[in-house]
């Protein structure tokens, strides 16, 4: 029993395609913002519902960009503390988007929350040039297969082959 939270932004009662503005405020510098103000919200939610509703977890999108910044760890650490909520209620998802150079303080992030017990998830394997030797050796919990990959998979038994040896290597 998980669930994802996903951020919409509406402007004069338009709804704008998070494919949108979630690259937008990326270049602009502004992605970090969004998640803190996400993850508030999702915690302050987890903690008004914990005592009503069985649940395993709330999984939080983050920006591969953010995990390369040393100070996210406790930043994000900071808002779930603070709104009382268990580390263990917290997936925080990144996208397979993964080109970022910076090895190491993506690691140091990852390690930290993983020691917390906060899991991450990979969302939308399949759909960029992930470096496989990167994400095996990251603490992922949870890949999630685009949807592209597993409908051709379906039409295309060497490509449902070539998936169904991709979860054997993941496992």
């Amino acid at each position: 029993h998980n669930a994802e939270a996903l951020m919409r932004q509406k402007v004069n009662d338009k709804n704008i395609a998070p494919d949108i503005f979630i690259p937008l405020a990326e270049r602009v510098g502004c992605i970090h913002a969004l998640t803190r103000i996400i993850l508030n919200k999702v915690c302050k939610k987890i903690y008004d519902i914990q005592d009503y509703y069985i649940f395993d977890a709330v999984s939080v999108n983050v920006s591969l960009s953010e995990f390369t910044d040393y100070s996210l760890y406790d930043e994000l650490i900071e808002i779930i503390n603070f709104n009382c909520v268990p580390y263990n209620k917290i997936r925080l998802e990144l996208t397979e988007s993964m080109t970022s150079d910076e090895v190491d303080a993506i690691n140091y992030n990852m390690e930290a929350f993983d020691a917390k017990g906060v899991h991450f998830y990979l969302d939308d394997f399949g759909t960029g040039y992930s470096n496989l030797e990167r994400i095996v050796s990251l603490p992922f919990k949870t890949i999630k297969f685009d949807k592209s990959l597993l409908y051709k998979s379906m039409d295309d038994p060497i490509f449902l082959r070539l998936i169904q040896n991709m979860v054997d290597v993941f496992k």
